[in-house]
């Protein structure tokens, strides 16, 4: 019987680690990727972003229309998509191999940028 609880408890754990959700630092006024319009900076807050299972969450204090895209170490886009006014949106990045990307997102008149890995 204590065997089986110290087994569950061991099995818990690795599933807990399996599925944690990282922080993507982000700094704001970026260069946007190329081929990507410059927008001016603008002095807003409020954009974070996180990566669970290769799905890159990305959300916002207010509903705002938003453009994300990720490039990989040879600065070719992975992927580009615009989103309609929102708190939150999500990049399905499943089918992306393994590397170190960068993390474009244009929203409230800027470009906010950070580096993430999928190992």
């Amino acid at each position: 019987m204590k065997a089986n609880k110290l087994l569950l408890m061991f099995l818990a754990t690795i599933t807990l680690t399996a599925v944690a959700k990282d922080d993507i630092p982000l700094s704001q006024g970026g260069v946007p990727p190329e081929g990507e319009p410059t927008d001016p900076r603008s002095i807003a807050s409020g954009v974070t972003a996180s990566i669970e299972n290769q799905v890159v969450t990305v959300s916002f204090n207010d509903m705002i229309a938003s453009q994300v895209v990720v490039t990989n170490s040879s600065n070719q886009t992975v992927y580009n998509q615009t989103y309609s006014a929102s708190y939150s949106v999500q990049a399905d990045l499943l089918t992306i191999p393994s590397g170190i990307f960068t993390l474009y997102i244009n929203a409230y008149g800027c470009w906010w940028i950070g580096e993430f890995s999928i190992e």
